[in-house]
């Protein structure tokens, strides 16, 4: 069975478990939703590391009773220029997924340091959000920076524009494809799952309480222009 078939049957049993689930509780309902907006539908990596992570130094950090994992690769001693790069994947993704990013940095001479995301990869957890990843980013920037550039994609990218936001950090951001504004994906995903007029409000509520936050503070481009921006690519 192909993986686009799959991903249809998952879809169509949470419509069908949610729309039961609020015939007894909108809340219930909505709840549900947001456990499922929050978790990587991919799982663990199951595929060998590619060949770039043989020669990394493995990097754990303690987070909030989690363990993330990352790595770091060092440019040689005569080409090191002392600077740094952080590289942030999106979600459900890991840092597999950008080995072809360190070999050119290293030839520039920078040091380049990955971490699986909370709940994603080899780190802990089995969900996470958008200000719990900020937060680890955060975590990293304190214990392993300064970076010179920031790597962000997809939720990578929101998570260390918030990141820099709380540090007041300016160094150079690099986007690609970023999850520009919470609001379309939370469209999206209501869409997906045929949440009703109750239960999606329900479920905007939820992410608002949790987060203290309205759902236009999770936006790339809010305040956006106060940090460097190196480039947004789209993908």
């Amino acid at each position: 069975m192909n993986k686009k078939i799959k991903t249809k049957i998952k879809a169509s049993y949470y419509i069908v478990l949610i729309k039961v689930m609020t015939l007894f509780s909108t809340r219930a309902a909505a709840l549900k939703a947001y456990q499922l907006f929050s978790t990587p539908y991919s799982g663990k990596p199951k595929r060998i590391s590619p060949a770039e992570f043989a020669f990394a130094t493995p990097l754990s950090l303690s987070f909030k009773g989690k363990v993330l994992r990352g790595w770091q690769w060092q440019p040689e001693p005569e080409k090191n220029n002392g600077k740094k790069v952080l590289i942030a994947h999106g979600f459900d993704s890991c840092s597999y997924r950008f080995a072809h990013f360190i070999q050119p940095f290293l030839q520039q001479g920078f040091t380049v340091i990955a971490f699986d995301a909370p709940a994603h990869g080899l780190s802990d957890g089995k969900t996470t959000h958008v200000l719990e990843y900020r937060n680890a980013i955060v975590a990293i920037f304190r214990k392993y920076g300064p970076f010179e550039v920031n790597i962000g994609h997809s939720l990578g990218g929101m998570a260390i524009k918030l990141a820099a936001e709380k540090l007041q950090d300016t160094s150079k951001v690099i986007l690609i494809a970023p999850a520009t504004e919470t609001s379309a994906a939370i469209q999206a995903f209501s869409k997906l799952l045929r949440l009703n007029t109750h239960t999606k409000p329900a479920f905007i509520e939820h992410i608002k309480t949790l987060s203290n936050h309205s759902i236009q503070y999770f936006s790339v481009s809010r305040g956006y222009c106060a940090y460097p921006c190196a480039g947004i690519m789209d993908t």
